[in-house]
């Protein structure tokens, strides 16, 4: 449990309170951190719950050849997702910049403003 203590800091909480918030003894708690002893899966929840995070964060697990995303390049997948499709192709011009000269960007961009509805330009 590699991330049990580092978590457990974070919310500046002693291994006997979380021990105490999970229903197990602090022995029990410090061997989960130690790595001598494995919460059982209701343990786990408990445990994920608390720290807000997943069980595979607290057990350490990262499955590989995963792409990560930061927290902005989330938002931008959700906002995206929820944008019109004449947005949706603002979007996708301005992506394919590095494909195109600057005089062709700027006529996509000006046909793709062009078609928008007039209230949301």
């Amino acid at each position: 449990m590699k991330n049990l203590k580092r978590l457990r800091e974070s919310k500046n909480l002693t291994q006997l309170e979380i021990a105490n918030i999970i229903g197990v003894n602090r022995t029990t708690y410090t061997k989960y951190e130690t790595g001598d002893s494995e919460p059982n899966i209701e343990t786990l929840i408990k445990l994920a719950n608390l720290f807000e995070t997943s069980i595979d964060t607290i057990i350490g697990y990262k499955q590989k050849n995963k792409p990560t995303i930061t927290e902005h390049e989330y938002f931008l997948i959700q906002s995206y997702r929820n944008k019109s499709l004449e947005i949706k192709h603002i979007v996708d011009c301005a992506l394919d910049l590095k494909e195109k000269s600057l005089k062709d960007s700027n006529e996509s961009f000006e046909i793709a403003f062009s078609k928008l509805p007039t209230k949301q330009k």
